[in-house]
């Protein structure tokens, strides 16, 4: 998925993951969209840092995600 949670058109699934968390007695509940309290975070980002700069990174995301990254760096996080 993107950052605006849209299937990437070149997605592949990847049940053998699934499976191997289930092995580790996690509980898979569904590629669902929304958020669930009761759960842990359902989505997460990976970036290709390879030659990447934390300024270089910074400058491509979009203002929301820079803003969030200015405020925890306001907060010590």
């Amino acid at each position: 998925y993107d950052k605006d949670i849209n299937p990437m058109a070149d997605h592949q699934e990847n049940d053998a993951l699934v499976n191997l968390f289930k092995s580790h007695g996690y509980t898979h509940h569904g590629f669902t969209t929304e958020y669930d309290t009761s759960s842990q975070v359902r989505w997460m980002g990976v970036l290709n840092l390879d030659g990447k700069t934390p300024a270089s990174l910074k400058k491509q995301f979009d203002s929301q995600r820079k803003r969030n990254i200015n405020k925890a760096i306001n907060f010590g996080v």
